[in-house]
């Protein structure tokens, strides 16, 4: 009699799968960027700018005064492509900023 052999799946290959399936891969991908805000950005980045949440490919960064939202805007379409090449995906086709009021 043959045995049945079945194989054997490690979580590591069996979650990514089930998430997939499940419809949520790409909001996992989305709470990484913000998750991994300074890996991305890098250390010299100004800390003066965070992110609040990235959803539908639109990344929602908060500025402490209008002149940072203005000099962001001026290397927006840069901050897209380092964070979509961080990432390996096509994860952020926009950038909104918001002021924070104090």
């Amino acid at each position: 009699m043959r045995e049945k052999v079945e194989k054997l799946t490690s979580l590591k290959e069996f979650l990514p799968v089930v998430i997939k399936k499940l419809g949520l891969w790409d909001k996992l991908v989305e709470k990484e960027v913000i998750f991994k805000w300074k890996d991305i950005v890098g250390e010299n980045f100004p800390s003066q700018i965070q992110p609040i949440d990235l959803e539908k490919k639109i990344l929602y960064l908060k500025v402490p005064s209008p002149e940072w939202k203005t000099e962001l805007n001026y290397f927006k379409n840069e901050l897209i492509n380092k964070i979509n090449k961080k990432i390996g995906l096509k994860v952020v086709k926009d950038i909104k900023i918001i002021i924070r009021h104090k």
